[in-house]
């Protein structure tokens, strides 16, 4: 098992920063646990958005963290509110925290050519989701939360170990405020898409000094 965890001091201040690396630590054993209970046969983070952040939330209810997933509430975009849903809401010792999901499947094979596009892509994506959803918690405590599943085709699976490492060694100069990732020993092939699934990685970014690319920030 590969597995790492790294929460930048940037916007967050020590007890943000202490809560997220005790989160993450553990979203890291979830997974591994998931992982060696399948024997590698299944994956918690192959599935889709909901799935993969309900990982994120299990890791944080088993630290003593409240937790609220898909509720609903007032956003707002341009300056007019709406009603809609918020993605995951956590709370402990007078913090609190929303965050706004999106995951991206992108291939690490040596044929890959999309992989740092779809990484930005959702990445601005749970960015400006999270900046619809700041006034619940404020900007220092909203955040976007991106989940990455690299893959490998059958073929290149004989080279899975270099390419594991070369794409970790990509994802550590990525922009992030806090990142963790975990590739569980005996990683399974769905062998509905004949594509190995090696691991994840779980990327989050504090709203405070963020941007959404494709629009203003709210006033």
């Amino acid at each position: 098992m590969i597995h790492y965890v790294n929460v930048n001091k940037g916007n967050l201040d020590c007890g943000t920063k202490r809560h997220f690396e005790i989160i993450l630590m553990e979203w890291c054993d979830v997974i591994n646990r998931y992982n060696e209970y399948y024997e590698g046969e299944d994956a918690l983070y192959w599935y889709n958005e909901r799935a993969t952040l309900s990982t994120f939330a299990v890791a944080a209810g088993r630290k003593d963290f409240h937790v609220l997933e898909e509720y609903s509430g007032t956003k707002k975009k341009n300056g007019i509110s709406f009603e809609g849903r918020f993605d995951l809401y956590l709370a402990k010792k007078k913090g609190e925290y929303v965050f706004e999901a999106k995951q991206c499947w992108v291939s690490i094979s040596p044929t890959a050519t999309t992989t740092n596009k779809k990484i930005r892509k959702a990445k601005n994506s749970a960015i400006c989701d999270a900046n619809k959803s700041k006034n619940n918690a404020g900007k220092k405590d909203t955040y976007g939360l991106v989940f990455i599943v690299p893959h490998i085709a059958k073929s290149f699976c004989e080279d899975q170990t270099n390419l594991i490492e070369n794409f970790i060694k990509y994802i550590k100069e990525i922009d992030y405020d806090a990142m963790a990732y975990i590739f569980p020993k005996n990683a399974p092939t769905i062998t509905k898409t004949s594509r190995l699934y090696p691991g994840v990685v779980c990327l989050l970014y504090c709203l405070k000094g963020r941007k959404c690319e494709s629009q203003e920030e709210d006033k």
